[in-house]
């Protein structure tokens, strides 16, 4: 049993069967590992991968059949486009064989590599290699004598070759037969053709075990890279050294060392990489084997009539060395097994496994099978169908059905006997240790047994736990008596599990550990990332620990999504975990607060309990309470529930969190005694009574208490107008009074006592009724003025209580005898109409339409309410307005405007309309009338339109109310405009610069109005005076008498034209300009300094400055040659000097 094979298990039953097989020196027999599941044990895949081979061989003899040479025309499957192509590889049995010989050289010796420090295991394949393939291989070649040799039907002539050809079939006899048993292993060519690959396997596994224990040596370990390139490389080193004669163990002993290679890096964990690298990368490498798979293992090493290689795909490789390049595609192929999932899958599969199974018999069986096919049915039906056609059908219907049954049968009987004999050989299982060091007892019952069996003991497993995982020993003697023992890994496969919570807390600029304990087997590689795009955490402020990832400093970025990725790098299985980290903190300054008003008596309480911190709440307190969140609520609360409650504050990060209490203490809402009303009877005569009002608080908690008074508005009482408040026993006796000292007729009203504490706030209503006389409030008018027929109103205000009893009263006479009383149906009564405007405030009003008899009469507006009160207004006859004044006129072209100021005094009715009377002087019959509605009281703006121009007219104004019409004001005389337009005239126009020119213009006469607006325009002229496109009109200001022209284009004629607008229309003036690219214009332009003039002053300034600076160099040096020719001029010149100082 493999000590390193990993069983994946996938169910808590797995049977583990131990038969003393050693799969790694079995070329067809898996090691029996079931489980309940399609699990997929380790290097299983390899038997699938040895039935696909076998395959090809079975095709490509097939084909072989019948002919004894290799001519291009004996079949399609020999023409070039086949055999040198690709295509070739379906066929090619030397590459099959290549590619046993590479799975064995890998297969024999890993689980040496993975322990290479036992000796055993390489001693232990070395004794049962031998037997394993001499038992299947002589019953198989004692059967292909039996049968070819003596059905009278067949001879040896029609099969392909007899012993490599090189064997002469009449000497063949039994004795030969068992001789070549033995012999073909060592110094005989195989009898049975396909059995010269026995030698091969044979010998060259001998040497494979000799340099696996050579590499593990430890002055060759540390070299092994050359060793192994050596090794590779060995044929064509031979095939140089040889000049191309290439001994043939040379050739096999290729495929093995490849083999031997994949082995020790397989079992050095060196290709698990492709199970983490990325999937494109993965997909890149898989794609790349399967073309250099193709390309070097179609390679054409025999039948080929091409000596270069030339015109074919091999043409850069040409012939040399060929068992290198399909050692290399076998290579190629089996690391692709290795690394590609995918791959090992298929090859798993249970048809695939099956072939797997079988290949060693449906090796040593086809050819036979082939041979009585070719002879009983090829034979006949090619000369009808066509030899390809034949071979095909031959080969689907006949041959691979007998082959599959018969190797089957030969797998039972043969293959897995002969295994059980070279396991005999070596030792004999006695029992099983446990990897605690406890002998398993045979019990049926028990979960964990064995079972005896002819060739060996069995461990059976039941419901496999990771416990199970470790160690077993087989224990056991071999022939000599001698002890041994055999170990088997079990690594109990235990899926990504990810042990979490999936939200965590984390405290703000804290260290924090974010716990991701991962459980797997074989275990995982742990990565962290963080959002939700995957970012990767990096050191130092993360730092990732055996049970999670650490925060050395938590910031507000962390309140994030964390990813805890495990992934396992030997099954390829990868899971994440989310974790959301949520900033928390511990708990603090926990407290509880009872909503203002907090416990009322007879109402709902609410106690309301925080905390800093995300945390949850648990409220203590009594069993009538509710708990909803942080609230505690108390319906219908009383005394009893006064008390101390408890509040115990935590969240998932702070579990101990802090608890905190409050005393509650019951309010109870004040509750007033009733206020007796007062009436009483005021007299303006006796003003000395006094009263007063007591409010008494008869219930209420003292704490916070408070008392007031308001007026019916809800107002505070002030302590004016005769009116006191007394609180000296608020505090003793829970009461205020309100007193009036003296009563008078203002108090009468509603008075609200409000009692307010914190629970409640009530009121109740005093009522002082004070019973007084009518008093008159307004107006203070005593006359009032109107015409016959016009409709007047009068008005009265009363105040008073009770409610009076109003009437209107015409007097006559001014006596009570010829009195009046209006009503509704009197015929002069328009309307009689009263109303309550206030709590005894009260509106009466007369509408009247008088006569002529009425003028100077009194109409008196009388209140009764036990006592009587009377207020008398005259009726006066009103009088026409006062003339008017006319302060101001305006005269326009064809307008007058006249602001109109009346008087003072119109007659007590209100204007109507104004009554303008004008005539234009010296003009017969041209005298008009016009009526202007009055819109104030105030002065008013009024004109007259449709005048002449240039007329002289004469005007007077009267105002007219109901009473009549004034007399017309004094005349006075205004001349309208003339009418004509502006005459003006254009100024020197000045161009600034190229791009601007200044327009300026004289306003001669107005034209008799006020100028309105000035619109300037331009247009370019084009050749001979065409004028372009008018731009836009310009406007701007009435006042203005200059613009400047903008955005101009250089070295342009333009027009330009200027009009000025007044009430009678406009007028316009034209003028033309050119503007250059100097800036001149031909009208008056600006000069505009020239750049050569300035640079000349300039120069001209530099120039005369040396001129005058040479000059004065000169003069010094004249002046001291001067000097030295007449020295008894220096004294002289020294006196001078000397008395100037």
């Amino acid at each position: 049993m493999k000590r390193s094979n990993i069983h994946p298990t996938y169910d808590s039953c797995v049977n583990i069967s131990i038969t003393n097989v050693n799969k790694e020196l079995s070329s067809s027999i898996p090691t029996e590992v079931t489980t309940r599941l399609n699990a997929v044990p380790k290097l299983l895949y390899l038997d699938g991968l040895r039935g696909i081979l076998c395959l090809i061989v079975v095709f490509s003899h097939c084909l072989l059949m019948g002919k004894t040479n290799h001519e291009e025309s004996f079949s399609i499957f020999f023409r070039p486009w086949m055999q040198h192509s690709p295509l070739r590889l379906l066929v090619a049995g030397e590459f099959a064989v290549a590619g046993f010989f590479v799975l064995s050289g890998c297969v024999l010796v890993r689980r040496y590599f993975e322990h290479f420090d036992d000796n055993r295991i390489l001693f232990s394949g070395l004794i049962r290699r031998f037997p394993r393939l001499f038992i299947p291989s002589t019953i198989a070649l004692l059967f292909y004598f039996a049968i070819l040799h003596f059905r009278p039907f067949y001879g040896f002539n029609q099969c392909h070759e007899i012993g490599e050809g090189s064997v002469d079939p009449e000497k063949i006899n039994f004795g030969y037969v068992i001789l070549n048993t033995f012999g073909q292993y060592f110094w005989m060519p195989a009898l049975y053709t396909i059995q010269w690959t026995m030698q091969v396997e044979f010998v060259c596994s001998i040497l494979i075990y000799f340099l696996a224990f050579l590499v593990t040596r430890s002055f060759i370990y540390r070299y092994r890279i050359v060793f192994y390139a050596f090794l590779i490389l060995i044929l064509p080193v031979v095939w140089l050294a040889t000049h191309g004669s290439i001994p043939r163990p040379v050739q096999y002993i290729q495929p093995f060392a490849f083999g031997l290679l994949l082995s020790d890096l397989d079992a050095g964990g060196y290709l698990h990489f492709c199970h983490s690298i990325k999937m494109y990368w993965t997909i890149l490498i898989n794609l790349s084997l399967i073309l250099f798979t193709i390309y070097f293992g179609s390679y054409p090493v025999f039948n080929t009539d091409v000596v270069n290689g030339s015109g074919t795909l091999w043409s850069p490789l040409g012939w040399m060395f060929g068992w290198f390049w399909i050692s290399l595609g076998g290579f190629c192929l089996l690391l692709l097994s290795i690394i590609s999932k995918n791959f090992q899958n298929f090859l798993s599969t249970n048809i695939v496994h099956f072939l797997g199974k079988i290949s060693f018999g449906i090796y040593l069986t086809h050819y036979i099978i082939l041979c009585i096919v070719d002879v009983s049915f090829v034979q006949w039906i090619a000369p009808h169908l066509g030899r390809d056609l034949a071979v095909i059908i031959g080969l689907i219907i006949f041959a691979l059905p007998i082959i599959l049954s018969i190797s089957y049968a030969f797998y039972l009987f043969i293959d897995v006997p002969a295994v059980q004999i070279a396991d005999w050989l070596y030792f004999i299982i006695y029992t099983w240790q446990s990897p605690s060091q406890i002998d398993i007892e045979e019990d049926g019952n028990a979960r964990i047994t064995i079972e005896r069996k002819r060739n060996g003991v069995r461990l059976r497993i039941r419901n496999l736990t990771q416990n199970d995982q470790g160690t077993w020993k087989c224990l056991g003697f071999d022939q000599d008596g001698k002890s041994f023992s055999n170990t088997l890994q079990i690594v109990v496969k235990v899926p990504i599990t990810f042990i979490s919570e999936p939200i965590q807390y984390a405290e703000l600029n804290s260290v924090v550990l974010i716990k991701c304990r991962v459980i797997s087997n074989p275990s995982a590689e742990i990565s962290w990332f963080k959002g939700q795009n995957r970012i990767e955490l990096l050191p130092p402020n993360y730092e990732q620990t055996n049970d999670g990832l650490k925060i050395n400093r938590v910031s507000s970025t962390d309140n994030d999504i964390f990813w805890c990725q495990a992934d396992v790098v030997e099954t390829g299985e990868s899971k994440d975990y989310q974790i959301q980290v949520v900033l928390a903190q511990a708990i603090t300054s926990s407290k509880i607060i009872c909503s203002s008003p907090c416990a009322v008596e007879k109402r709902t309480a609410t106690l309301i309990c925080e905390a800093s911190g995300n945390n949850h709440l648990i409220v203590n307190g009594l069993s009538k309470f509710i708990v909803r969140e942080n609230r505690l609520i108390i319906n219908y609360v009383d005394q009893t529930d006064s008390g101390r409650y408890s509040c115990h504050a935590f969240n998932d990060f702070d579990q101990k969190g802090q608890k905190t209490e409050y005393i509650l203490n019951i309010t109870i809402p004040p509750r007033l005694s009733p206020i007796p009303q007062i009436e009483v009877n005021f007299d303006e005569n006796f003003r000395s009574k006094q009263v007063g009002f007591i409010c008494r608080v008869e219930r209420a908690s003292t704490e916070s208490l408070s008392l007031e008074w308001l007026y019916a508005n809800n107002t505070p009482v002030q302590a004016i107008d005769d009116i006191s408040i007394d609180t000296t026993r608020l505090t003793t006796q829970h009461l205020i009074e309100l007193n009036f000292n003296p009563i008078r007729r203002e108090h009468h009203g509603n008075y609200t006592c409000l009692a307010k504490n914190l629970a409640d706030a009530i009121s109740t209503v005093a009522q002082l009724i004070v019973r007084y006389k009518p008093i008159f409030i307004e107006p203070k008018m005593t006359d009032i003025y109107s015409v016959p027929n016009y409709r007047t109103i009068m008005k009265c205000q009363i105040d008073s209580y009770p409610p009076p009893v109003i009437q209107w009263v015409k007097m006559i006479q001014g006596n009570d005898i010829n009195q009046i009383i209006l009503e509704d149906n009197d015929p002069q009564v328009i309307d009689i109409f009263t109303k309550q405007i206030g709590a005894t405030l009260y509106e009466t009003q007369l509408t009247y339409n008088p006569s002529e008899e009425d003028f100077g009469l009194n109409f008196e507006c009388r209140a009764n309410n036990s006592r009587i009160e009377k207020h008398s207004i005259t009726l006066q006859r009103a009088e026409p307005p006062r003339p008017v004044r006319i302060p101001e006129v305006k005269p326009n072209s064809n307008t007058i405007e006249l602001n109109i100021q009346p008087t003072l005094e119109f007659g007590g009715l209100p204007l109507l309309q104004y009554i303008v009377k004008y005539e234009q002087v010296g003009v017969p019959n041209s005298f008009k009338t016009i009526l202007f509605p009055v819109v104030s009281n105030q002065s008013q703006t009024i004109e007259i339109k449709s005048l002449q121009a240039a007329s002289l007219y004469r005007i007077q104004v009267a105002a007219e109310n109901h009473a009549g019409q004034s007399v017309f004001s004094t005349p006075i005389q205004a001349k309208t405009f003339s009418g004509e337009v502006p005459q003006f005239s254009l100024s020197n126009t000045s161009c600034l610069d190229y791009r601007s020119c200044l327009i300026k213009w004289f306003i001669v006469y107005d034209g008799g109005s006020k100028i309105s607006q000035v619109e300037i325009s331009y247009a370019t002229i084009h050749g001979n005076n065409k004028v372009g496109k008018w731009s836009k009109p310009i406007r701007i200001e009435s006042q203005a008498t200059e613009y400047e022209l903008k955005d101009l284009k250089s070295k342009t004629n333009y027009i330009i034209v200027v009009r000025l607008f007044n009430a009678a229309g406009h007028s316009e003036e034209k003028i033309r300009i050119t503007t250059n690219l100097i800036s001149e214009c031909k009208i008056g332009c600006r000069s505009k300094p020239s750049v050569l003039i300035i640079i000349g002053i300039i120069a001209s300034i530099i120039l005369g400055a040396i001129i005058i600076f040479i000059l004065l160099i000169l003069n010094r040096a004249l002046l001291t040659h001067y000097n030295y020719r007449n020295p008894e001029s220096s004294p002289a010149i020294g006196r001078r000097a000397t008395d100037d100082e």
